[in-house]
C-alpha cells in the first residue's frame, strides 16, 4: 500500500512540475512557499510575495476576549503526522495540569485519532476534552473562549490558516519556530 502512494505521489509529482516550469508565476504568502514552489521548478524570478491578511472584525474587545477566556488550551487543524499530531500524548504528559480542548471533523475521526494517539488516559482524567461536528461559528467560539491555541505542526508547512485564524482571532498560539510559522511571526 505504501509503494502505490509512494508511486502514486512520483508520477503526480512529476507532473506538477512539468506543468510549474512553463506558469507565468505564482504567488506566495511566505518565504517557505516561495522556497518550495522554487524547488518544484518555478524559477525565482516568477515568484511573487503577498501579504497575508488577518480580518479582525471578530474582535470586538480584545481584552475582554482575554481576560474571560475559560482554561483550556485549543488544539485544532489537519490531523496529520507531519502536523504533530503524534506529539500530542508527550505534550498532556508533560503538563498535567493544564486542559485542553481539541476540534476533530467528525465522531468517527475523533475515535481514530484517540486510539492511534493514545488519548484514551487525558479524556478519563478530564484534562483533555474532544469536540465533534463544529460548525463555523462553534469553532470560532472555541477558540475565543480558549486560553490559547496549540498548533503542534512540524513541518515545513509554507501555510497555516489554522494560526491566521486563532491569531486573528486575537489569541496567542504556540507553534515550533519552523517553515510559515517563522516566516509569519518574524514579521
Amino acid at each position: 500500500r505504501d509503494s502505490f502512494y509512494w508511486l502514486f505521489g512520483s508520477i503526480v509529482l512529476f507532473r506538477f512540475r512539468k506543468v510549474l516550469r512553463n506558469t507565468h508565476g505564482a504567488i506566495g504568502y511566505g518565504k517557505s512557499q516561495l522556497d518550495t514552489y522554487n524547488k518544484l521548478g518555478i524559477p525565482k524570478n516568477k515568484l511573487y510575495q503577498t501579504a497575508v491578511f488577518i480580518d479582525t472584525k471578530g474582535i470586538v474587545n480584545n481584552e475582554n476576549i482575554i481576560k474571560n477566556s475559560e482554561n483550556y488550551f485549543f488544539i485544532f487543524g489537519q490531523q496529520r503526522t507531519v502536523k504533530g499530531w503524534h506529539l500530542l500524548k508527550k505534550i498532556f504528559d508533560k503538563s498535567s495540569k493544564i486542559k485542553y480542548k481539541i476540534a476533530i471533523h467528525d465522531e468517527s475521526k475523533a475515535k481514530d485519532i484517540i486510539k492511534k494517539w493514545e488519548l484514551d488516559e487525558f479524556i478519563l482524567s478530564n484534562q483533555l476534552d474532544i469536540v465533534t461536528g463544529l460548525s463555523w461559528e462553534e469553532l470560532k467560539d472555541n477558540i475565543i473562549n480558549a486560553r490559547g491555541v496549540i498548533l503542534p505542526t512540524y513541518w515545513n508547512t509554507p501555510g497555516e490558516f489554522s494560526l491566521v485564524e486563532a491569531l486573528g482571532l486575537g489569541k496567542p498560539v504556540v507553534v515550533f519556530n519552523v517553515g510559515f510559522h517563522n516566516d509569519y511571526l518574524k514579521h
